[in-house]
């Protein structure tokens, strides 16, 4: 992979109620945020004048081209346009007195991994809603809490080399782990763990632990460092129906599909990092974070229900994991997503360009 990345080029689409009636504005810019407030100062395209905007959605590309076809393709596409007025209208609307807030009771993943305990049978916690993906728990946190479960249970393992999660049910209130060893070789330790909700197993997950080997072979990929950082880029756009757990992280594209767009061979690639500082130096937390990402079926169809992880699959390439300033890149892709299944492939480097993880996913795509 190249990395001859130029600063991205962002698309948007602006709605106003201001001016007496509805209305929409599509653009493009390299700076979504100052040419917002452009408009809303008079400054702007002369349609823009006499209304305040608020900004519903905006797309990433990496050319001036791709940002200008596709600004043409949105202005051409009006039922779209209301599509996504619509999901925008629907995720900001006022609060009723049934709809739970999260806001500033978020539970951090530093305490929520406080709150794991153990009885001398299994591992138990309860998932708060603010780490909630519909009527799951984040597939993130659950793979973090069931790798922390783990290290805690068994103190003579080597580092985690790889991974693999099958996701049999939602996983909801009080949560059960655990875990034992199927194999202690002389090198390799492998351990089953299980989650266990109030309606049976939600999880089940087989790690492997390996020390070091003597190797006369030390061959490794190329660094990758793209020259868009994540100071350099905006906010990724919120999903339809976002999901609570995403206000945890922080997450920046360099590359970034339009959402429910039919995209051909849809490739997200996005700097992610934890909001809370204390979690980004964790180990555990690095499983949680790859989970971040936008699946990249979400741009392959142009409708969806629901999407859920059926399994997930990670190689670590590194003994002790580490980034600068919290930033991972992961990217995302997939060619296939086929009677309702997506396989996708997962890359993740650190802020240095070290490629750290390998990983697969298998969803199901509800549309």
């Amino acid at each position: 992979m190249s990395s001859a990345i130029v600063k991205p080029c962002y698309v948007y689409l602006l709605y106003s109620r201001s001016a007496g009636r509805p209305k929409s504005y599509v653009g493009w810019s390299m700076d979504v945020e100052s040419r917002l407030h452009k408009h809303n100062a008079g400054r702007g395209a002369k349609a823009t004048r006499g209304a305040q905007w608020q900004l519903v959605h905006v797309e990433s590309y990496l050319t001036r081209g791709e940002a200008m076809a596709a600004e043409y393709r949105l202005k051409k596409d009006r039922k779209r346009r209301q599509a996504l007025i619509n999901t925008f209208l629907q995720d900001n609307a006022p609060p009723t007195t049934v709809k739970k807030k999260v806001g500033h009771n978020m539970i951090s993943y530093v305490r929520l991994l406080n709150e794991l305990s153990h009885d001398g049978a299994h591992w138990s916690i309860t998932i708060p809603d603010d780490w909630g993906q519909g009527r799951t728990a984040f597939g993130g946190i659950i793979a973090a809490l069931m790798y922390e479960s783990i290290i805690r249970e068994f103190d003579t393992l080597g580092p985690l080399r790889t991974t693999h999660f099958n996701f049999v049910a939602p996983a909801s209130g009080q949560l059960h782990i655990r875990n034992q060893i199927i194999r202690q070789g002389k090198n390799v330790t492998t351990i089953e763990s299980q989650l266990r909700s109030e309606k049976g197993i939600a999880c089940v997950a087989l790690m492997s632990f390996g020390h070091a080997l003597a190797s006369t072979t030390q061959q490794n990929y190329a660094s990758f460092c793209p020259e868009v950082r994540p100071e350099d880029v905006q906010l990724l756009p919120a999903p339809p129906h976002q999901p609570l757990f995403l206000q945890h992280f922080d997450r920046r594209p360099i590359h970034a599909p339009d959402y429910l767009s039919g995209a051909q061979h849809p490739e997200f690639l996005v700097w992610v990092r934890f909001n809370d500082v204390e979690a980004r130096p964790l180990f555990s937390g690095t499983l949680a974070i790859a989970d971040a990402p936008p699946p990249p079926a979400l741009s392959a169809v142009r409708s969806l229900s629901a999407l859920s992880t059926i399994n997930w699959t990670l190689n670590f390439l590194d003994d002790t994991p580490q980034t600068r300033d919290g930033w991972w890149l992961m990217q995302t892709k997939t060619d296939h997503v086929v009677d309702g299944y997506s396989s996708q492939i997962m890359t993740i480097w650190n802020a240095d360009g070290q490629r750290i993880i390998d990983g697969i996913q298998h969803v199901a795509v509800f549309e």
